[in-house]
Formats: C-alpha cells, sequence, structure tokens
C-alpha cells in the first residue's frame, strides 16, 4: 500500500480558506483517481476542510499544537509537524511505501500501482514533472530536477523513514537533500520512470512561488521558455493528474 501524508495549512493562516478548501478538494481527487485501490491519505490539520467529496481512504488527523502566525518560518515549522503528524500516523496503518504531499499538489493516478509492482524498492524521487498555473492551457516541464523545486516528489519505503517521536517542534524535512541523503546512508532512492507530480504555482496560498522564473515578464526570456519548456496541456494529462479548475483563473 502507498500511503499520502498531506499537510494542510490552517484557515487561520491562508490568505483564503476558500480558496485553499477548493485547491486540496482537487488534490485530494486526484491521489483518489489512482488506477491502483491499495493507497490510503492522511490529511494533517487543525481544521477539516468541508470540500463536498468523500472517500473511506481518506481520513483527517486534527493536531493539537496552535496554529502558526503570519511569520513564514512559523509556518514552515507548522507545515513540518504536521507532516511529523501525520507520518506517524500513516506509518500506523503499515503501508509498504509513504510519500510526501503538498495540500495544493497533484500526482499522477500511476503512483499506487508503481508502488504495488515493487514492494521492496527503496522509493523513488520525481525528477520529471510539471508547474501549471491556474487558467492555462500549458505546462512548464522540468525534465532532471522537479525534485530540487517541488516537496511533493519523493515515495520512501515505510521501514527507511528515521522519524523523532512527537511532539518534535523542531523536526524539519529538507526535500531538496533527500536524494543524497538517502544515497548517503546507502538506501539511495530510483527516479520515477515517469512524470509524476504536478507542482501548482500563483493561486495565492503559495508558500513558495516560481512564476517569475518560470514564465518571466521579459518577452526574450518568456519566448525562450515557451519553446523549450512549455507543452499543452491535454485531456490525456488533465485525467492523469485531475488539472480541473477549482479556483479563478491565473492572472497575467
Amino acid at each position: 500500500m502507498l500511503a499520502f501524508v498531506v499537510p494542510l495549512k490552517s484557515a487561520a493562516a491562508s490568505n483564503s480558506w476558500d480558496r485553499v478548501t477548493r485547491l486540496v478538494r482537487r488534490t485530494l481527487r486526484s491521489v483518489c483517481a489512482q488506477t491502483c485501490p491499495d493507497f490510503r491519505a492522511v490529511v494533517a490539520c487543525h481544521d477539516i476542510p468541508d470540500i463536498g467529496f468523500e472517500d473511506e481512504r481518506v481520513e483527517y488527523l486534527r493536531v493539537d499544537f496552535p496554529p502558526p502566525g503570519p511569520d513564514l518560518g512559523e509556518r514552515i515549522r507548522d507545515c513540518a509537524s504536521k507532516t511529523l503528524t501525520g507520518l506517524h500516523r500513516a506509518l500506523a496503518l503499515r503501508p509498504a511505501h509513504v510519500m510526501l504531499l503538498d495540500a495544493d499538489d497533484c500526482v499522477s493516478n500511476r503512483l499506487a500501482a508503481h508502488a504495488a509492482r515493487h514492494p521492496d524498492a527503496n522509493g523513488w524521487y520525481i525528477n520529471r514533472g510539471y508547474f501549471w498555473r491556474e487558467g492555462l492551457e500549458s505546462v512548464h516541464v522540468e525534465r532532471r530536477r522537479f525534485h530540487q523545486w517541488c516537496g511533493s516528489s519523493h515515495i520512501y519505503r515505510r521501514d527507511l523513514l528515521e522519524l523523532p517521536p512527537l511532539p518534535a517542534r523542531d523536526w524539519f524535512y529538507r526535500h531538496s537533500q533527500a536524494v543524497r541523503h538517502m544515497r548517503e546512508r546507502g538506501t539511495p532512492l530510483s527516479p520515477l520512470p515517469f512524470p509524476g507530480a504536478v507542482y501548482l504555482i500563483s493561486h495565492g496560498d503559495n508558500m513558495n512561488d516560481y512564476a517569475g522564473i518560470l514564465w518571466p515578464r521579459n518577452p526574450v526570456k518568456r519566448l525562450l521558455r515557451r519553446v523549450l519548456y512549455h507543452r499543452s496541456l491535454t485531456p490525456g494529462m488533465r485525467a492523469e493528474f485531475g488539472l480541473y479548475p477549482e479556483v479563478e483563473a491565473a492572472v497575467e
């Protein structure tokens, strides 16, 4: 079984709780569209979102620590604490593998099936993926370093996770260092053999937003990016990743 751990920001820390709710609805629909039914999702949260979508494989886990203030450092610690809390709950479900997933990203519907075919694998990192802005009919393709940009990009075998006991408010997960860390431990992750996730940007509640790099204002750089990295968002891609409209269109 593949378990997805999804840390969700609180209503108090959101610029728009309605928008955050709609984003996590799309994320969970993306998760629940897996072609293999052998998966679970644990959403660690302060507030249970009213998304009008239910699936018995999705569990909401309410945390008991205070929500963060506006400071970015507090928000990062809050996300890490929710991730750790969700991981402990996910491990209790005895999955073969665990994936960390941001509450606004989408995943390929092939992930659970791939993990089920390789239950003894150390895990995978997603080096190929996409960036998308709401309302666009194209995606930005990342062919080599998606895992360096996006936190929704690593899948670990359960027994390889090294977690401190709860509570651990100073624990921090650095996704950009995960591949190197696992390699140095002697338990290297393998690159996922297909694009595995979509990083949703510029929706107004991102912790990090790379729109200025991926869609630069400079017309020459913008044209080069469009030619080299932009690809049409096809019906097949929408279906595989669950990329259906949920929030207001991106502003150019």
